[in-house]
């Protein structure tokens, strides 16, 4: 089968390895899509999911679509990958539920990814040919903001060059002024719905704002993740929960 290789890590332990193929799912974002691919990051199939209400009952026959699409059978899936947020409650647990559910029936792997670390190599091919080109991206330096409603923002940066991926500040929430009195390198270049919502405050502050796709998490950008950065996936436990920006209207009618 494509993508299967070779192993693409092992962890510290020398046990778990990451294989191919995978099936990723990604619905953090405003667009929910879903990818099959090999461990080393490429895609053999790319399918977006529609309107955010309507993709809880979209994900898991689009996930059928795309195998046969890619010409792999579901028992042939080495493990499943999925974005773990930040992201609304209603988002991000789409793709959680059914990358769960795949996970559970076939007796494979989960893997969990940041979101916003996906969404740092929207864009980027593969092998990283695109990663540190400034006529073709926003640069290295990449802080990624996800819009998490009102004033606030999640986000975290990452620098994405030839030798990798790497965490310069970890996940957070808080306010772009938040962000902005970090004092974040000169050079860093604000990707993702996050910052192109708040373009303004951020060019004024003489930081450069890149359009979309860049900054967008995605399915075919979370197997760039397993290829380019693996170290930064993580196996999940049977009681793994993916990260939510905002609790949902029950939890937050329940807590007062």
């Amino acid at each position: 089968m494509p993508g299967d290789e070779s192993p693409a890590w092992r962890d510290e332990d020398g046990r778990q390895e990451l294989r191919g193929p995978l099936l990723a799912l990604e619905t953090s974002g405003d667009q929910g899509s879903l990818a099959v691919g090999g461990a080393d990051g490429t895609p053999l199939g790319v399918t977006t999911l529609p309107a955010r209400r309507r993709q809880a009952a979209e994900a898991a026959p689009a996930a059928v679509r795309i195998l046969e699409e890619a010409g792999v059978a579901p028992d042939e899936l080495a493990g499943v990958l999925v974005g773990a947020g930040p992201g609304s409650f209603t988002g991000v647990r789409v793709a959680a539920a059914t990358a769960k559910g795949w996970a559970r029936y076939l007796e494979i792997p989960l893997w969990t990814g940041s979101s916003l670390a996906a969404a740092a190599l929207a864009g980027v091919a593969p092998d990283g040919s695109s990663a540190s080109e400034l006529s073709e991206g926003p640069g290295p330096l990449r802080y990624v903001l996800f819009d998490a409603r009102g004033d606030r923002v999640y986000g975290a940066c990452y620098r994405v060059d030839d030798a990798g991926v790497a965490t310069v500040v970890e996940a957070h929430a808080g306010t772009v002024a938040d962000v902005l009195d970090t004092g974040p390198d000169p050079r860093t270049v604000f990707v993702g719905a996050g910052a192109r919502r708040h373009r303004e405050l951020l060019e004024r502050a003489g930081y450069m704002v890149a359009e979309e796709p860049w900054g967008d998490p995605s399915a075919r950008s979370l197997l760039v993740l397993a290829g380019r950065a693996p170290s930064l996936l993580a196996r999940a436990g049977p009681t793994w929960e993916p990260t939510y920006v905002r609790a949902s209207n029950a939890e937050r009618s329940w807590n007062g």
